[in-house]
């Protein structure tokens, strides 16, 4: 079940058609460029980055890849991996997407009244408060909270099929700057592996 939920989390989460999502998984890691840096700065020993098309639960129920779910919500860019995490024999996934977020997206509902009224407090506040509509059905684990200049917060999905149920954790950092305007960044991990995969890649959230 373990191996299954990894490889669901970095191909296609569907977790009926185990054969066909490892297959996919496979041909995806065969024709994707692999690195060992992201924009210049070394990832941690073990951690390789694919460019390629990996599918998660908040962006579309993991229906689309990533990267299509989010340009349909609206984003201007949306750049999206897959992360390798090896540890002795053992191979974990994850998904990290960092995206600009344009004036008129629909990722979150702007509408939404903060005691902090600028985009990036809306924005914040629309997901601390489950009216981010296009990003599924969620629950707060940690509300988006301000560090320095950046809010980060911890989400949490399930996706249930039959008996069997799913969790994925979805870590958030958002920031707001005058020359790119709002950033969202994301990582998605199965919840089994979170605790021991999110520390060696939790930079990514904060890598200009």
């Amino acid at each position: 079940m373990k191996s299954m939920i990894a490889l669901a989390l970095a191909g296609v989460v569907v977790m009926s058609t185990p054969v066909i999502v490892e297959a996919a998984n496979i041909n995806a890691s065969k024709n994707a460029a692999i690195y060992g840096t992201y924009n210049g700065v070394k990832l941690n020993d073990g951690v390789t980055i694919y460019d390629n098309a990996p599918k998660a639960l908040f962006a579309g129920a993991g229906k689309t890849d990533v990267k299509t779910a989010l340009m349909q919500a609206g984003i201007s860019r949306a750049d999206v991996y897959t992360l390798n995490i090896k540890n002795n024999n053992e191979m974990n996934y994850a998904v990290f997407s960092n995206t600009m977020v344009s004036e008129n997206h629909n990722l979150v509902s702007t509408k939404h009244v903060s005691t902090d009224a600028s985009d990036v407090g809306n924005f914040v506040a629309s997901i601390n408060s489950g009216k981010a509509t296009e990003l599924g059905q969620y629950q707060v684990v940690t509300p988006l909270t301000k560090h320095n200049k950046v809010y980060v917060g911890v989400l949490k999905y399930t996706s249930k099929d039959n008996n069997n149920s799913y969790n994925e954790i979805l870590h958030v950092a958002v920031t707001e700057t005058k020359n790119t305007g709002l950033n969202a960044r994301f990582i998605t991990i199965d919840e089994e592996s979170d605790a021991k995969v999110f520390p060696r890649v939790s930079h990514l959230l904060s890598i200009k």
